[in-house]
Formats: C-alpha cells, sequence, structure tokens
C-alpha cells in the first residue's frame, strides 16, 4: 500500500551467552522477523532490509531484557 517505503530491521541482543546473542545470532533472528513479516503480510521482499545490531545498549548494562530489542525503521526511498 506503501510503496514509497522501505523497512530496516535490526536485532539487539546483550552479548550473553556469546553463542546466543552474538553478530551471527543476532542476524539470523532479523531474518526470521523478516520472513515472519513476508508470510504475513503483502510486503515485497525487496522493501525489507534485515540485519544484527549487536549488542549496542540503550539502557544501563544491567538492564539485560531491555537491551534485547528488535527495532524497525521506515525509510522513503
Amino acid at each position: 500500500r506503501f510503496p514509497e517505503y522501505r523497512i530496516v530491521l535490526k536485532v539487539y541482543g546483550f552479548g550473553q551467552p556469546a553463542k546466543n546473542e552474538g553478530t551471527k545470532a543476532t542476524e539470523h533472528m532479523a531474518i526470521m522477523v523478516k520472513d515472519a513479516l513476508l508470510q504475513r503480510g503483502n510486503i515485497a521482499a525487496e522493501m525489507i532490509t534485515a540485519e544484527s545490531g549487536g549488542n549496542i545498549p540503550i539502557f544501563p548494562k544491567d538492564a539485560v531484557e531491555l537491551n534485547r530489542r528488535v527495532e524497525i525503521t521506515f525509510l522513503t526511498k
């Protein structure tokens, strides 16, 4: 419905445990979210970019669960 937009998905982990929340793992989670959106929505695959956001905290480091997040950004082409 809005072809002038594209979607950028970023998944952030906290980095602990490292094997479950490293860059590869958060990138894989982003791809899973993208796939879910493609299956449930009427969205063209080229409109969505999925990537790891790494483990950059936006809350205090002791707020582990708050730092695990998915950010969805809508950008105009």
